[in-house]
């Protein structure tokens, strides 16, 4: 865990081995530990613990002492998770994160932890699985911080930003949208200033006023910090959220701002096994990668069938082909398996898709004549590179250079 420059009452190291994972549900919770005066446990919950966090583990460190105790009462505290093979520590996963623990926001930790495909999975750096014979050790690493003010890494007025199908559909770059401070260029989300003890459903209905829809026509996503550090859609929040806070709603983002996607619902059902994905397309002839639309599939769809969905809404012959790639990160643009459903290609809720027409030689060869990029992989690069999207026009052969 990184040094945060403050004093240090306790330092604790708890471990918790988990066994008979297959047969785990629900919310599944440690045992007591003490450390720096307060009474913590962790909250694990092997299939998600919110509708379409199916495929992911959730983890949190809990702090129980808080909620009984006299008011202003807080525990400020780093945390580093672990899920760890029981016989090799080696093999693991973790991620780390710091809190104010207070009655109203009484854990903390990671919605999608990890998935449940990498926990099971040999890695090519590790011969064999963390979870092996059906068990693993979680462990977690505690660092209670003095807080002589009072008012360490205390919250004020809650800042919600608010990213609309138009904020995505007009943005040009990585992620859904433009989420830092001062953004330039592009439609902006819509930025809400709320009185701290405001709750959700009251948002909710602050947020159908401003938008003029009925209440029953939208739905919210939180976006969480995954472990590769982008911020995506990836819990829905529901009739469960309805009383709680906005503060305790920023579902776990080290961040003074809440960040919610606002998704238009057309068929008002139940979601089952449905995940919300995000569709980006490249333009390869004006060098544009831009959002085209949010869309709500089921898992065990296959990735095939975004073709049909693509060439319609584009106007494009429906026997065209099309390339699929998954913007893990902006380093990272992952080819997918059109014949294996998205839950088998890994994809879940506030997963990005990029598709792009799949080019002829000659059109290849002609763009490149014109030193355009003419793959999504190409584009992605120059933009991590910050390079300009016109690459230098290809020179004839000459056996005579300039010096």
């Amino acid at each position: 865990m990184p040094n945060l420059g403050h004093e240090i009452r306790e330092i604790t190291t708890f471990h918790w081995k988990v066994e008979n994972w297959s047969n785990l549900q629900g919310k599944v919770v440690s045992p007591i530990f003490e450390c720096g005066g307060h009474r913590w446990r962790l909250l694990l919950f092997p299939r998600g613990n919110d509708a379409g966090q199916d495929g992911f583990v959730s983890l949190y460190l809990d702090c129980p002492s808080v909620v009984g105790a006299p008011e202003g009462s807080h525990a400020c505290a780093q945390l580093a998770l672990v899920i760890s093979n029981v016989s090799d520590p080696t093999t693991y996963e973790c991620s780390h994160a710091h809190h104010r623990f207070v009655k109203t926001q009484t854990d903390w930790g990671f919605t999608k932890f990890c998935s449940i495909h990498r926990l099971q999975a040999a890695q090519e750096t590790r011969g064999h699985p963390i979870i092996e014979d059906n068990m693993c050790r979680i462990s977690v690493f505690v660092r209670v911080l003095k807080d002589p003010s009072g008012s360490m890494w205390q919250v004020g007025k809650p800042i919600v930003k608010v990213v609309t199908s138009e904020v995505f559909t007009h943005h040009n770059g990585f992620d859904l949208a433009n989420l830092v401070q001062n953004p330039t260029g592009g439609i902006q989300p819509t930025v809400f200033y709320l009185p701290v003890n405001e709750t959700y459903l009251q948002f909710i209905k602050r947020v159908a006023q401003r938008f003029e829809i009925p209440e029953r026509r939208f739905r919210l996503w939180v976006f969480v910090r995954r472990q590769n550090k982008t911020l995506r859609p990836g819990v829905r929040l529901g009739e469960a959220h309805y009383h709680k806070d906005i503060l305790s709603l920023r579902a776990q983002l080290t961040l003074p701002e809440l960040y919610l996607y606002l998704e238009i619902v057309h068929d008002i059902g139940p979601l089952d096994d449905h995940i919300l994905i995000f569709l980006k397309h490249f333009n390869p002839s004006q060098n544009v990668l831009r959002g085209f639309c949010g869309l709500l599939v089921s898992s065990a769809t296959l990735v095939l069938d975004l073709t049909f969905i693509v060439n319609e809404r584009m106007g494009w012959p429906l026997d065209t082909k099309v390339a699929f790639h998954e913007e893990v990160k902006p380093s990272m643009i992952a080819g997918l398996d059109l014949r294996k459903s998205f839950g088998d290609n890994e994809i879940g809720s506030g997963d990005i898709i990029c598709f792009q027409r799949i080019l002829t030689s000659e059109e290849q060869v002609a763009l490149q004549a014109q030193g355009r990029y003419f793959t999504v992989q190409q584009h992605y690069k120059s933009m991590l590179d910050g390079r300009s999207q016109i690459l230098e026009p290809a020179q004839p052969e000459s056996s005579e250079r300039n010096p």
